[in-house]
């Protein structure tokens, strides 16, 4: 079974001391963090389990798009419990998210006010750290131009780090317009690895442990509607390029990675294993912003994950 291969050798990575970057045991263990606003604290409480049990050098990689992303730069650096108290901390008030500002014409998501603010003075990141060691951390986005992923791993210094992941972050109606990077347009890495198992896959990874923040019974996404396809039209008028196509084909994308997370196996036989949201939670969504149920949510979602490999010897 690929969950039990996985957990199995990330324990015995652990045992024997195994640090991604100079070891080399044959495989590339690859850690995938889904995103979903603020249901990040999902992934954010997984993180830190996987923290607690002294597996955060056994990755050889980390991939997320959107809050993802960010629940995997904190991962990456050392800080996933220090990390995941930002949802029930400090995204809480009307700074980060505010409906009312789609009366004024402006985002209901502030990504600099998470990225620039929160992840950078209130609970700052070790990007020293996040630079240079492994596991690296791959942060996904979507060029709307060409239609493909744009994956930045190579930080060029903690501007460029940033950009990154606030565009990364910067939802379709919710957070804003396009941001440019590196020369191209892009936005949330949602739009095209929701789950990013193919920024894995190409990296060569021959294992893929994924964190879904999503239930098992809400995972699949669908894939034909009238509101998807007004919303895919209206954001092709908004933007041009390939923003349509990106967003019809978006869901079918999301279910293609959960295919082969269910089934443990990628397209040339790579182990995938994916640990959903608990079964029970069905009160954090993409802009809840209760701190008691944020933080009940990282302290279930922490717990599955701990009792998970504690009862794979």
């Amino acid at each position: 079974m690929a969950d039990s291969n996985i957990i199995r050798a990330l324990k015995g990575r652990a045992k024997d001391g195994y640090v991604a970057g100079k070891d080399n045991d044959g495989d590339h263990i690859a850690l995938v963090v889904e995103g979903g606003g603020m249901r990040g604290v999902a992934a954010g409480g997984m993180v830190s389990a996987l923290e607690d049990l002294g597996l955060t050098d056994c990755f050889d990689s980390v991939h997320g798009s959107s809050a993802g992303a960010a629940a995997g730069a904190y991962f990456a650096s050392g800080q996933a419990n220090f990390g995941t108290r930002i949802f029930y901390e400090d995204l809480i008030g009307k700074e980060f998210i505010d409906t009312r500002r789609l009366l004024w014409g402006r985002d209901i998501m502030d990504t600099s006010y998470l990225v620039d603010h929160v992840m950078m003075q209130i609970k700052p990141i070790d990007f020293q750290r996040l630079k240079d060691i492994s596991p690296r951390l791959y942060i996904v986005m979507t060029d709307i131009d060409s239609g493909e992923p744009h994956i930045v791993s190579e930080f060029k210094d903690y501007e460029h780090y940033r950009s990154c992941l606030k565009a990364s972050i910067t939802l379709p109606f919710i957070a804003g317009r396009p941001k440019d990077i590196d020369g191209l347009r892009v936005m949330d890495g949602g739009l095209l690895q929701q789950i990013a198992v193919e920024s894995a896959l190409s990296l060569g990874a021959t294992k893929v442990l994924g964190l879904l923040t999503r239930r098992k019974d809400e995972q699949y996404r669908p894939e034909k509607s009238w509101k998807l396809s007004l919303q895919a039209s209206f954001l092709q008028l908004l933007y041009g390029g390939r923003i349509g196509a990106i967003y019809r084909d978006r869901s079918r994308r999301i279910n293609l990675s959960v295919d082969h997370l269910e089934a443990g196996s990628g397209p040339n036989g790579e182990e995938l294993f994916g640990i959903n949201l608990p079964d029970g939670i069905d009160y954090v969504h993409r802009l809840t912003q209760a701190p008691d149920d944020l933080k009940r949510a990282a302290e279930v979602s922490k717990d599955s994950v701990t009792k998970l490999f504690r009862d794979i010897i």
